[in-house]
């Protein structure tokens, strides 16, 4: 027993020996190769350039694809320029001049000099401007009931989720008489309740002379399916629910700056002055924001749009440079060959 055991030892030692050797004759072989190498250090062959792992610089190809970049884009903005520049637009920032003239919230202010120095064929386009406002927050988004939009007459427990607990009561909204002209429980659940009903914009515009249609302002999908009127709770409603200026309010707008659609002039408007009337019941400063009255032509592209042509004509430049570069990079390897 003992003899094997010295017999396995043995072995043992022997292949252990063995595996050393073939490790240093390993070692000394890798060294032996890279001595042998036409470097005066053998380590520089780990800081070869590698020729074939380039990227193949095609730059005819790249200058042809900058430079048709450069005129598609130069096209379209200048295009989007020429028809910008063709809109007459006209504004006015009347909430500051109704001040000045003493006549405050819930007055009819008159401004008699509102100018419009070229004629505007029609279809003229009236808008509001908000500035300064921010409606896309998420304090907004979350504060309607959409049931309720629809029609629904929801539970206090409802309103409280879907529009908060700061504005779901008629007292909450502000709100004491319905559109029937009947008193409003003020711990009743506001029709509409929410933030978003509750900063309705509500001044109303009209131009002495002048008809403003304000019929089909709103999305159509609105008209027909989103906002419902159920007459048994027009008594209990302080808007009405299908009031398409209250519609088009309700869409959010993603810019702090940003117009709602009020109406139409079809027949245009002629250069002269003109005596504006504005019924001002919507009180900005409590948003600290300022409000625009405009009148707009539109065209192809919609309302002015100075910034979307400029970026356009912007990125045309820079197609032009890169492809300039692209053919002095071409000449240059040319000569280098």
């Amino acid at each position: 027993m003992d003899t094997q055991k010295r017999a396995n030892v043995q072995s043992l030692q022997e292949f252990v020996q063995q595996n050393n050797q073939l490790h240093v004759n390993s070692d000394q072989k890798v060294q032996k190769h890279l001595n042998s190498l036409p470097f005066d250090d053998p380590e520089r062959i780990l800081d070869q350039f590698l020729i074939d792992w380039q990227p193949t610089k095609r730059f005819p190809k790249l200058a042809i694809i900058n430079f048709i970049l450069c005129l598609a884009f130069g096209v379209f903005g200048s295009v989007e320029l020429a028809y910008t520049l063709m809109i007459k637009e006209n504004s006015i920032a009347y909430k500051s001049v109704c001040s000045n003239q003493g006549q405050g919230l819930g007055q009819e202010c008159i401004i008699k000099n509102f100018n419009i120095p070229q004629t505007m064929k029609g279809p003229v386009y009236v808008y509001y401007q908000m500035n300064n406002f921010f409606q896309a927050s998420s304090e907004f988004s979350k504060s309607k009931s959409v049931d309720q939009l629809k029609g629904k007459n929801i539970s206090v427990a409802q309103a409280i989720n879907e529009c908060g607990s700061n504005y779901y009561t008629n007292s909450q909204m502000g709100q004491t008489t319905s559109i029937t002209k009947k008193a409003l429980n003020p711990n009743d659940v506001a029709i509409p309740c929410g933030l978003y009903a509750y900063t309705f914009f509500n001044d109303t515009f009209q131009i002495e002379g002048v008809t403003i249609d304000d019929s089909n302002i709103a999305w159509q999908i609105d008209i027909d399916n989103n906002y419902v009127m159920d007459p048994e709770l027009k008594d209990k409603a302080w808007i009405n629910l299908t009031d398409q200026h209250f519609m088009v309010w309700m869409r959010p707008s993603p810019a702090s700056t940003f117009r709602k659609y009020y109406g139409k002039i079809h027949d245009g408007l002629n250069a002269g002055t003109y005596t504006l009337k504005i019924m001002n019941n919507y009180n900005s400063d409590q948003y600290k924001s300022t409000i625009n009255f405009v009148v707009t032509t539109l065209n192809e592209f919609g309302q002015q749009n100075y910034l979307g042509s400029i970026v356009l004509i912007c990125l045309s430049c820079i197609f032009l440079v890169a492809g300039i570069v692209c053919v002095f990079k071409y000449i240059h390897a040319k000569k280098n060959l």
